[in-house]
Protein backbone atom coordinates (compact mmCIF):
# COMPACT_ATOMS: atom_id res chain seq x y z
CA UNK A 1 0.00 0.00 0.00
CA UNK A 2 1.39 3.46 -0.83
CA UNK A 3 2.00 5.88 2.04
CA UNK A 4 -0.74 8.21 0.83
CA UNK A 5 -3.33 5.50 1.60
CA UNK A 6 -2.12 4.97 5.18
CA UNK A 7 -4.59 6.22 7.80
CA UNK A 8 -3.55 8.95 10.24
CA UNK A 9 -2.15 7.41 13.43
CA UNK A 10 -1.51 4.01 11.83
CA UNK A 11 1.89 2.37 11.34
CA UNK A 12 3.26 0.31 8.49
CA UNK A 13 6.43 -1.49 7.52
CA UNK A 14 8.26 -0.44 4.36
CA UNK A 15 8.54 -3.42 2.03
CA UNK A 16 9.95 -1.69 -1.05
CA UNK A 17 10.79 1.78 -2.35
CA UNK A 18 9.64 2.69 -5.85
CA UNK A 19 10.29 5.69 -8.02
CA UNK A 20 12.70 6.74 -10.70
CA UNK A 21 16.46 7.07 -10.17
CA UNK A 22 16.78 10.42 -8.36
CA UNK A 23 13.50 10.14 -6.46
CA UNK A 24 14.30 6.62 -5.25
CA UNK A 25 17.79 7.64 -4.14
CA UNK A 26 16.39 10.67 -2.28
CA UNK A 27 13.83 8.53 -0.43
CA UNK A 28 16.52 6.02 0.55
CA UNK A 29 18.80 8.87 1.72
CA UNK A 30 15.97 10.19 3.93
CA UNK A 31 15.69 6.78 5.64
CA UNK A 32 12.84 5.15 3.73
CA UNK A 33 14.54 1.75 3.49
CA UNK A 34 12.86 -1.67 3.42
CA UNK A 35 12.26 -3.05 6.91
CA UNK A 36 11.73 0.37 8.53
CA UNK A 37 8.51 1.12 10.43
CA UNK A 38 6.77 4.40 9.59
CA UNK A 39 3.63 6.05 10.95
CA UNK A 40 1.50 8.79 9.46
CA UNK A 41 1.12 11.71 11.88
CA UNK A 42 -0.73 14.32 9.82
CA UNK A 43 -1.88 15.03 6.29
CA UNK A 44 -2.88 18.27 4.63
CA UNK A 45 -6.54 18.61 3.62
CA UNK A 46 -5.76 17.88 -0.04
CA UNK A 47 -3.43 15.01 0.91
CA UNK A 48 -0.08 16.65 0.26
CA UNK A 49 2.19 17.16 2.19
CA UNK A 50 2.29 14.29 4.67
CA UNK A 51 3.98 14.31 8.08
CA UNK A 52 5.57 10.90 8.63
CA UNK A 53 7.35 9.61 11.73
CA UNK A 54 10.38 7.60 10.72
CA UNK A 55 12.89 5.99 13.11
CA UNK A 56 11.63 7.95 16.13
Amino acid sequence: MPLDRLEIGKSALILSVGGENKLRCRLLDMGFVPGTEVSLRRAAPMGDPLEIALRG
